[in-house]
Protein backbone atom coordinates (compact mmCIF):
# COMPACT_ATOMS: atom_id res chain seq x y z
CA UNK A 1 0.00 0.00 0.00
CA UNK A 2 2.96 2.66 0.71
CA UNK A 3 4.86 2.00 -2.44
CA UNK A 4 1.97 1.79 -4.88
CA UNK A 5 1.01 5.42 -3.47
CA UNK A 6 -2.76 6.70 -2.76
CA UNK A 7 -4.45 5.42 -5.74
CA UNK A 8 -3.88 2.06 -4.05
CA UNK A 9 -7.05 2.99 -1.21
CA UNK A 10 -9.24 3.19 -4.19
CA UNK A 11 -8.22 -0.24 -5.87
CA UNK A 12 -8.27 -1.79 -2.69
CA UNK A 13 -11.92 -0.28 -1.73
CA UNK A 14 -12.94 -2.06 -5.58
CA UNK A 15 -11.64 -5.16 -3.72
CA UNK A 16 -13.65 -5.28 -0.68
CA UNK A 17 -16.59 -4.49 -2.92
CA UNK A 18 -16.23 -6.67 -5.43
CA UNK A 19 -15.72 -9.74 -2.89
CA UNK A 20 -18.92 -8.43 -0.88
CA UNK A 21 -20.69 -8.47 -4.49
CA UNK A 22 -19.35 -12.23 -4.96
CA UNK A 23 -19.86 -13.58 -1.88
CA UNK A 24 -23.67 -12.21 -1.65
CA UNK A 25 -24.62 -13.36 -5.31
CA UNK A 26 -23.07 -16.65 -4.86
CA UNK A 27 -25.49 -17.11 -1.54
CA UNK A 28 -28.63 -15.89 -3.86
CA UNK A 29 -27.62 -18.69 -6.74
CA UNK A 30 -26.68 -21.20 -4.25
CA UNK A 31 -30.18 -20.60 -2.32
CA UNK A 32 -31.51 -20.66 -6.22
CA UNK A 33 -30.34 -23.52 -6.96
CA UNK A 34 -30.76 -25.93 -3.70
CA UNK A 35 -34.57 -24.60 -3.76
CA UNK A 36 -34.87 -25.72 -7.49
CA UNK A 37 -33.52 -29.11 -6.51
CA UNK A 38 -35.73 -29.45 -3.57
CA UNK A 39 -38.95 -28.56 -5.45
CA UNK A 40 -38.09 -30.20 -8.31
CA UNK A 41 -40.68 -33.30 -7.98
CA UNK A 42 -43.41 -30.52 -7.54
CA UNK A 43 -43.35 -28.75 -10.27
CA UNK A 44 -45.21 -31.89 -11.92
CA UNK A 45 -47.93 -31.54 -9.65
CA UNK A 46 -48.14 -27.77 -10.60
CA UNK A 47 -48.89 -29.23 -14.11
CA UNK A 48 -50.85 -31.99 -13.45
CA UNK A 49 -53.25 -29.40 -11.29
CA UNK A 50 -53.53 -27.00 -14.93
CA UNK A 51 -54.42 -30.18 -16.38
CA UNK A 52 -57.14 -30.64 -14.35
CA UNK A 53 -58.08 -26.94 -14.64
CA UNK A 54 -57.34 -26.38 -11.06
CA UNK A 55 -55.75 -23.24 -11.12
CA UNK A 56 -55.65 -21.98 -7.82
CA UNK A 57 -54.60 -25.04 -6.77
CA UNK A 58 -51.47 -24.82 -8.98
CA UNK A 59 -51.15 -20.71 -7.59
CA UNK A 60 -50.36 -22.20 -4.01
CA UNK A 61 -48.23 -25.46 -4.62
CA UNK A 62 -46.51 -23.13 -6.77
CA UNK A 63 -45.83 -20.51 -4.39
CA UNK A 64 -43.87 -23.41 -1.87
CA UNK A 65 -42.62 -25.04 -5.03
CA UNK A 66 -38.99 -22.87 -5.05
CA UNK A 67 -38.08 -20.82 -7.45
CA UNK A 68 -39.85 -21.98 -10.59
CA UNK A 69 -42.53 -22.60 -8.51
CA UNK A 70 -42.96 -19.20 -7.76
CA UNK A 71 -42.33 -17.82 -11.53
CA UNK A 72 -45.18 -20.07 -12.66
CA UNK A 73 -47.55 -18.92 -9.43
CA UNK A 74 -46.82 -15.27 -10.66
CA UNK A 75 -47.61 -15.96 -13.88
CA UNK A 76 -50.27 -17.90 -13.72
CA UNK A 77 -52.16 -14.89 -11.52
CA UNK A 78 -51.51 -12.13 -14.01
CA UNK A 79 -53.29 -14.33 -16.81
CA UNK A 80 -55.82 -11.75 -16.58
CA UNK A 81 -53.26 -10.21 -19.69
CA UNK A 82 -52.37 -13.33 -21.54
CA UNK A 83 -50.96 -16.16 -19.69
CA UNK A 84 -47.71 -15.35 -22.47
CA UNK A 85 -47.45 -12.24 -21.02
CA UNK A 86 -47.78 -13.10 -17.12
CA UNK A 87 -44.77 -15.53 -17.12
CA UNK A 88 -42.51 -13.35 -19.21
CA UNK A 89 -43.26 -10.47 -16.53
CA UNK A 90 -42.67 -12.99 -13.51
CA UNK A 91 -39.97 -14.45 -15.81
CA UNK A 92 -38.08 -10.79 -15.80
CA UNK A 93 -38.16 -10.31 -12.08
CA UNK A 94 -36.97 -13.62 -11.55
CA UNK A 95 -34.01 -12.39 -13.72
CA UNK A 96 -33.55 -9.18 -12.59
CA UNK A 97 -33.07 -10.62 -8.41
CA UNK A 98 -30.36 -12.35 -10.42
CA UNK A 99 -28.76 -9.85 -12.68
CA UNK A 100 -28.48 -7.58 -9.14
CA UNK A 101 -25.09 -6.57 -8.16
CA UNK A 102 -23.42 -7.68 -11.71
CA UNK A 103 -23.22 -3.97 -13.09
CA UNK A 104 -21.09 -3.48 -10.03
CA UNK A 105 -18.69 -5.96 -11.04
CA UNK A 106 -18.93 -5.07 -14.52
CA UNK A 107 -17.81 -1.63 -13.56
CA UNK A 108 -14.83 -2.44 -11.16
CA UNK A 109 -13.08 -4.82 -14.35
CA UNK A 110 -12.99 -1.62 -16.25
CA UNK A 111 -11.96 0.54 -13.69
CA UNK A 112 -9.73 -1.32 -11.62
CA UNK A 113 -6.90 -1.54 -14.76
CA UNK A 114 -7.99 2.53 -15.39
CA UNK A 115 -7.42 3.56 -11.22
CA UNK A 116 -4.19 0.84 -11.44
CA UNK A 117 -2.79 3.32 -14.91
CA UNK A 118 -3.88 6.29 -13.32
CA UNK A 119 -1.18 5.24 -10.15
CA UNK A 120 1.52 4.10 -12.88
CA UNK A 121 1.00 7.19 -14.46
CA UNK A 122 1.14 9.70 -11.50
CA UNK A 123 4.12 7.75 -10.19
CA UNK A 124 6.05 7.96 -13.01
CA UNK A 125 5.58 11.88 -12.91
CA UNK A 126 6.99 11.71 -9.63
CA UNK A 127 9.83 9.54 -10.50
CA UNK A 128 10.74 12.67 -13.71
CA UNK A 129 10.05 14.99 -11.34
CA UNK A 130 13.35 13.89 -9.63
CA UNK A 131 15.29 14.36 -12.19
CA UNK A 132 15.16 18.23 -11.53
CA UNK A 133 17.02 17.80 -8.61
CA UNK A 134 20.62 17.89 -8.85
CA UNK A 135 21.17 15.39 -5.93
CA UNK A 136 18.80 12.72 -6.92
CA UNK A 137 18.62 12.95 -10.82
CA UNK A 138 22.45 11.75 -11.19
CA UNK A 139 21.19 8.52 -9.26
CA UNK A 140 19.37 6.13 -11.93
CA UNK A 141 18.69 3.39 -9.32
CA UNK A 142 16.40 5.97 -7.41
CA UNK A 143 14.77 6.84 -10.83
CA UNK A 144 14.38 3.40 -11.60
CA UNK A 145 12.91 2.37 -8.35
CA UNK A 146 10.24 4.78 -8.13
CA UNK A 147 9.12 3.52 -11.82
CA UNK A 148 9.10 -0.13 -10.59
CA UNK A 149 7.22 1.04 -7.43
CA UNK A 150 4.77 2.81 -10.03
CA UNK A 151 3.81 0.23 -11.86
CA UNK A 152 2.62 -1.70 -8.29
CA UNK A 153 -0.43 0.00 -9.03
CA UNK A 154 -1.19 -1.71 -12.62
CA UNK A 155 -0.43 -4.58 -11.32
CA UNK A 156 -3.13 -4.08 -8.45
CA UNK A 157 -5.45 -3.03 -10.88
CA UNK A 158 -5.47 -6.33 -13.42
CA UNK A 159 -5.52 -8.34 -10.00
CA UNK A 160 -8.64 -6.59 -8.83
CA UNK A 161 -9.78 -6.88 -12.61
CA UNK A 162 -9.82 -10.62 -12.71
CA UNK A 163 -10.82 -11.06 -9.51
CA UNK A 164 -14.14 -9.10 -10.76
CA UNK A 165 -14.10 -10.65 -14.27
CA UNK A 166 -14.29 -14.78 -13.72
CA UNK A 167 -17.46 -14.72 -11.22
CA UNK A 168 -18.69 -12.09 -13.44
CA UNK A 169 -18.92 -14.20 -16.62
CA UNK A 170 -19.67 -17.05 -14.43
CA UNK A 171 -22.87 -15.45 -12.81
CA UNK A 172 -23.85 -14.57 -16.65
CA UNK A 173 -23.81 -17.83 -17.80
CA UNK A 174 -25.66 -18.86 -14.75
CA UNK A 175 -28.49 -16.45 -15.44
CA UNK A 176 -29.05 -17.33 -19.12
CA UNK A 177 -29.19 -21.04 -17.89
CA UNK A 178 -31.98 -19.77 -15.39
CA UNK A 179 -33.06 -18.09 -18.51
CA UNK A 180 -34.05 -21.28 -20.65
CA UNK A 181 -34.80 -23.22 -17.26
CA UNK A 182 -38.04 -20.41 -16.59
CA UNK A 183 -38.61 -20.27 -20.84
CA UNK A 184 -38.91 -24.21 -20.60
CA UNK A 185 -40.94 -24.22 -17.53
CA UNK A 186 -43.28 -21.73 -18.97
CA UNK A 187 -43.62 -23.42 -22.19
CA UNK A 188 -44.94 -26.77 -20.21
CA UNK A 189 -46.82 -24.21 -18.57
CA UNK A 190 -48.90 -23.30 -21.13
CA UNK A 191 -49.39 -26.77 -22.62
CA UNK A 192 -50.74 -27.94 -19.34
CA UNK A 193 -53.00 -24.71 -19.37
CA UNK A 194 -54.62 -25.56 -22.93
CA UNK A 195 -54.98 -28.95 -22.20
CA UNK A 196 -56.88 -28.00 -19.23
CA UNK A 197 -58.63 -25.50 -21.11
CA UNK A 198 -58.05 -22.66 -18.74
CA UNK A 199 -58.78 -19.40 -19.55
CA UNK A 200 -58.03 -15.56 -18.58
CA UNK A 201 -60.41 -14.41 -15.45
Amino acid sequence: MQKGGMVMWPLLFCSILGLAVVVERLAVFLAFAIGERRARHKIETIYDALICGDVDAAVVLGLRAGPVGRFLALGLKHRECGLAQGLEESGQQVLERLRRGLAVLDTLVTLSPMLGILGTVTGIIASFELLGTSAVGSDPVAISGGIAEALITTAAGLVVSMMALIPFNMFRTQIARWARKLEQAGRHCELACAKGRVDAP
